[in-house]
This record gives structure tokens, C-alpha cells and sequence, in this order.
């Protein structure tokens, strides 16, 4: 189509843009970091709703002969004006001669496309504000996003054009009905044509700097298939991006990863929940310290994720319901991570304590998380209520800062408690009162001398949420230490060939395969054998609880699950259990027969409840001959 051209509006006499553009320079520094986490965001705030699967983001770096983009000696003479309209300006000059030059002498400009699928696409009309693609295109400062998705300013999309050599992008996009929508779109610096300033924003497309709205029309290596969006950044030239976006995905994505809110591929590297842990431990250092400048997720993912982590909730006037994961290291920065409904970290902020720890604290109430959209600034890297000063949600602001203060603080400061504090000040919990180790040796022991698997040898205070006393999670309370060993109990062949054991009130549980008419023989607990759980939430809003067990290769095992620790539980029904594979294991109540760990030494599951609640699970793993 001969009639697609770059197009630039006169300023009529208005402002002269330069080349520090707010929308542009929001995002210096590490762009291939920020790019990441900005495309991301919008990324999951475009899921499509009727998609079971989690949205999906690509990003590849190409080469396009310089001959195939679009009207590239239109573009240099455009580069050439701004150059030379700005020469008061040294880094003005300077950057559009680095681009002139890549025009008139690369034979390949490098493109970064990120792609995206199981999304809506560029929805809506030239002109409808409502829609993804108005608010792309043609928005500056506003955003056409719901109350509770992602960016609230729409500045995001500088990252993009921050990101390119030329100030420019692409755009192809497929939406509803498979209608389809194209568009390209530089920022630059104001010029004259024809002694005539013009605007630096501009656009390429139809006159009236108008999209193209026919596929026949766009250019082919423009031209999708699928529903989704296409972003080309022009003149990319980060060497070291692929690491740099990988390491910004984990930092800032990964719980939406494990939630599977998102899947993401970057160069050859696709992060999903099934191999986030393994990629976490490739490019971060478990002991490194957590800092500004070299962040480190790893506290924060085993503060969600570690079976040693307490757990506090509570649904709060203004924020609705809240939850804390905390978790004491040495190693940890006493901070804690915040995110909401998107999943994506916004801010790590301190609290004194005595004791090293990390957190993560998680909103996913709507309207929360409509106040927490109100407070987040334009880099969403903070919530105060001050960023709500023009909202008529700012009152509600003022108090959800305080109960984020309130909640946090009294959870971080309920930590640290004397060990020769009451333990009866925690309803419930008489028959597990606990002696000091120096009284019993080496063993952990209730007041009956018995021993008790799963007792922390520490006395450990009641929860802060709701009522003072009141426990949310057991396993605050009852922590399950490391153990090596093995477990030797006799148990009965019942008819049908399953071994079974008794528990402490007497209830026959069966465990694994066996033979009809063997009698009592031994069943070998695996003491060796690691574990952590936790739940995820998938598109359909049904919670899964994922399971990684490690311990030594080929080992051939059942387990048995229950909702808290060995001396307090509820017990689960499970319903479905595979490993990431897609294989799926037999089951019966809450023991899953018939497992074995790889020769890696790990097991992933998958294990679906006959409830939709989350739960802190309890793991016993039986020795399979």
C-alpha cells in the first residue's frame, strides 16, 4: 500500500518537545531490566478471560535487512531533522547522530519483538478511549486500564521506545473476530519542516495518522495470525539482555509464575511454575544478600514457599483480606515484599526485628486492590496515600496505609518472643507445651517424655490477625524439623494386599502395594526424604497445591498428606495428582501410591483437594519394596 508514510502534526505554534520526554526517560538506567518488567504487566492485564491458559509473553531478537523497514529513507530524513533542529542540545545532537548512522551504514537493524498470546489484542476503534489500542497509540499520561489490573498512569509504554535506538516501534495486533490492527509510533524530539516546528510524537499509518485495519495492507513481516499483540522495538542493541530480562522476570514475576498467571520465554528460556525454582537457582545466590542494587528473590519465594513459614491473614476495613508469609534466616534483610492482584512486586520495605527474616505480603481482594492501584506511583515501586491525593478513593488510602503498617509491623514484631514466654497464652496448644533442650539431651520431647515429630524445640508466639491469640496456620506453630533417618513400624496386610498402620486414635490407614496373607511386616517411614508445598491459583480459580520432594534417586515411595503437622491435622481427600509430565498417580483418601524420584533426586506433583481451599500440608513419605 504506497499511501502508509510517517506523519508528524504541526505544534501550532505550542510546546517544543527535547529529548527528555517523561515518558521516555521514566526508564533509564538498565532498560532490558525495567523493559521486562513494564511489557510483562501490560501483558497480564491483557489475559483473556475466557482462556484457560495463563497469558504468555515472547521475546525474540531479530535482524531486518535496514532496506525492509518501512519507509527508512523517510525515517533518516525525519532522524536528520531532529539532529539538526536540536544542535543547542549536545545529547540531543548526539543521539540522533548514533541513529543516523546505524541507517545509513548497518545492513541489519536489530529488532527485540515481544509478542504476547492468550490475550485480547489491541481491542477497540480509532478513537475509543475505552480501548487497548487508544490507550497504546494515542494516550499520554492515562490509561484505559480496569481498577484493579496493572498501570495506573500509562506510562509503561515508554519503555518500549526507551528501549529503541530510533524512538520507534511497531505494532500489529489481532482482537475480537479476528479483526486485526496496525501502526507504527516514534517519540522524537520537535523539528522543522518547511520552517514549521513539528510535534516529535508522530506516527506510521494511514493519513491522519490513522492505523492500518486490513492484513492485505500490512507490511507481511508485520502480518499475525494469532489473537494477541506484536511490539517491534527498532535499533535494539542490548548485548546482554537476555540475562538482564530473565533476572528482572524472576525478581518481579515469580510468584505470577507460580500462580501460573503468566508464562514467559525469553531468547531460548521459557520460566514457568514447573522450572522456576531450578532457574531462581541458576542466576541468583541463595546466601547473596537481598540490596537495591543487585536485588535477590530468594527470600521472599521461600518466605511464600518454605514449610517453616508462618502464616498470618486477616481481612482488614479498607484492604479486605490480606495474607503474610514470614520466615526467619540469618541471611534474610528483614524486609518484606509486596504484591497484589497482578502478582508482580511493587515494593520491599523493613521492620525493625530482633531476628533476620523475610516476607511476602499478597492482596488479591478487588477492591484492595483498587485502593493499592490508587497508591502506586508511576514506576510502581511504592504505595503511599499521597499518590492518591486526587482520588476519590484517597480517605480509603490513608487508612490502608496505616493498616499495612499496623498488620506488617505487629506480625514482624510478634516474632521475636522470649523462649521462656507462656506457651498457654495460645489456645489450644496444651498437650504440645514444650521443655527447654538443655532439660531433655538431644531429643525434642513433650511433658508426657514422648517424643514428638514435627516440635520446635523453641517456644513460638501466638499469630497476629484478627483476635490477638487466634491461630491461622498450624504450621506457625509446629514446625517440622530436618530430619536423616528411617522409620521402622510393623504394620497388617489387610484383604486385598495393602499394607496398613494404625494412627494414634486407632484409625487403619493403608500404605502402598502389598500381598494378601503376609501378615504384619515392616513399614519403613522415609525420614530422609525433603519436601516443600504450596498452593497456586490457576485461570479457573481453582487452587492446586504443588508438591517438590527431593531426596535420593529412584527411590520408590507413597505418601500421605494432611493439612498441618503430624500432631495437629485435618485430613484431605485428594481428588487428582500427576507430576509435571501430565502422568497421573493412583490415590486413595490422602496417600498417593506408586512414586518414585528421578535420577535428578526430585519429584514435582501436582495435587488437586476435593475442597478449593489452600492449605499448609504435611508430608509422609512410606518406603515402596
Amino acid at each position: 500500500m504506497d499511501d502508509l508514510n510517517f506523519e508528524f502534526a504541526p505544534t501550532g505554534g505550542g510546546d517544543v518537545t527535547g529529548l527528555n520526554d517523561p515518558v521516555t526517560t521514566t526508564f533509564k538506567g538498565n532498560i532490558s531490566w525495567t523493559l521486562a518488567r513494564e511489557s510483562i504487566q501490560n501483558i497480564i492485564d491483557a489475559h483473556d478471560p475466557n482462556s484457560s491458559l495463563p497469558a504468555r509473553a515472547l521475546y525474540q531478537l531479530e535482524q531486518m535487512k535496514a532496506t525492509d523497514l518501512p519507509k527508512l529513507n523517510q525515517l533518516n530524513e525525519i532522524l536528520t531533522a531532529c539532529r539538526d533542529h536540536n544542535r543547542r542540545d549536545p545529547d540531543a545532537y548526539k543521539f540522533y547522530e548514533a541513529a543516523i548512522y546505524k541507517i545509513q551504514h548497518d545492513s541489519f537493524i536489530k529488532i527485540l519483538k515481544v509478542s504476547d498470546y492468550n490475550t485480547v489484542g489491541l481491542t477497540g476503534a480509532d478513537d475509543d478511549e475505552s480501548g487497548n489500542y487508544f490507550s497504546l497509540m494515542k494516550a499520554v499520561g492515562s490509561t484505559s486500564k480496569s481498577e484493579t489490573e496493572g498501570g495506573s498512569f500509562g506510562l509503561g509504554k515508554g519503555a518500549y521506545y526507551a528501549a529503541s535506538s530510533f524512538r520507534t516501534i511497531f505494532v500489529s495486533s489481532v482482537y475480537e473476530n479476528d479483526k486485526h490492527v496496525f501502526q507504527g509510533k516514534s517519540r522524537l524530539v520537535s523539528f522543522k519542516k518547511d520552517d514549521i516546528w513539528m510535534q516529535g510524537n508522530g506516527s506510521y499509518g494511514l493519513k491522519g495518522q490513522r492505523p492500518v485495519r486490513e492484513k492485505r495492507f500490512i507490511p507481511f513481516h508485520f502480518q499475525r495470525d494469532d489473537r494477541g499483540t506484536d511490539i517491534y522495538i527498532i535499533g535494539f542493541e542490548d548485548d546482554k539482555w537476555e540475562q538482564q530480562m530473565v533476572k528482572s522476570v524472576l525478581n518481579f514475576f515469580w510468584y505470577s509464575i507460580l500462580q501460573e498467571v503468566v508464562e514467559i520465554t525469553v531468547g531460548n528460556t521459557t520460566i514457568s511454575s514447573d522450572n522456576l525454582e531450578t532457574l531462581l537457582e541458576k542466576y541468583f545466590d541463595k546466601e547473596q544478600a537481598d540490596k537495591d542494587d543487585e536485588p535477590n528473590p530468594w527470600p521472599y519465594y521461600l518466605a511464600y514457599t518454605d514449610i517453616n513459614h508462618k502464616i498470618y491473614q486477616e481481612k482488614l476495613e479498607n484492604l479486605g483480606k490480606v495474607q503474610l508469609f514470614l520466615l526467619q534466616n540469618d541471611n534474610y534483610p528483614k524486609k518484606v515484599a509486596y504484591i497484589r492482584k497482578t502478582g508482580m512486586l511493587i515494593q520491599k520495605k523493613g521492620f525493625g526485628s530482633i531476628n533476620a527474616y523475610a516476607g511476602l505480603f499478597v492482596c488479591d481482594d478487588e477492591d484492595g486492590n483498587k485502593i493499592l492501584r490508587k497508591m502506586e506511583n508511576s514506576k510502581h515501586d511504592e504505595w503511599k496515600s499521597n499518590n492518591a491525593t486526587e482520588s476519590d478513593l484517597f480517605a480509603a488510602a490513608k487508612g490502608a496505609e496505616k493498616e499495612l503498617r499496623d498488620f506488617v509491623g505487629n506480625a514482624v514484631r510478634g516474632m521475636t518472643v522470649k523462649e521462656d514466654a507462656a506457651s498457654a497464652r495460645v489456645g489450644g496448644l496444651e498437650e504440645y507445651l514444650y521443655l527447654k533442650g538443655d532439660e531433655l539431651g538431644d531429643t525434642t520431647q513433650g511433658v508426657s517424655g514422648k517424643p514428638i515429630d514435627g516440635i520446635s524445640p523453641h517456644e513460638t508466639p501466638p499469630e497476629i490477625g484478627g483476635k490477638r491469640d487466634e491461630i491461622i496456620d498450624m504450621t506457625s506453630v509446629i514446625r517440622k524439623p530436618e530430619v536423616v533417618a528411617r522409620e521402622v513400624t510393623k504394620g497388617l496386610i489387610e484383604p486385598g494386599g495393602s499394607p496398613i498402620i494404625k494412627d494414634k486414635e486407632g484409625t487403619r490407614r493403608k500404605i502402598g502395594e502389598g500381598k494378601e496373607g503376609e501378615g504384619e511386616k515392616d513399614i519403613v517411614i522415609l525420614k530422609n526424604v525433603k519436601y516443600r508445598t504450596f498452593a497456586v491459583r490457576n485461570s479457573k480459580n481453582e487452587i492446586n497445591h504443588i508438591l517438590i520432594i527431593k531426596g535420593s534417586p529412584n527411590t520408590h515411595f507413597s505418601v500421605e498428606l494432611k493439612a498441618g503437622t503430624d500432631d495437629a491435622f485435618d485430613t484431605v481427600n485428594i481428588v487428582k495428582a500427576e507430576d509435571i509430565e501430565g502422568k497421573e498417580y493412583s490415590f486413595d483418601e490422602n496417600f498417593i501410591q506408586g512414586l518414585t524420584i528421578n535420577a535428578s533426586g526430585r519429584l514435582k506433583l501436582n495435587v488437586k483437594f476435593d475442597t478449593n481451599d489452600r492449605y499448609s500440608l504435611n508430608l509422609t513419605a512410606y518406603e515402596n519394596k
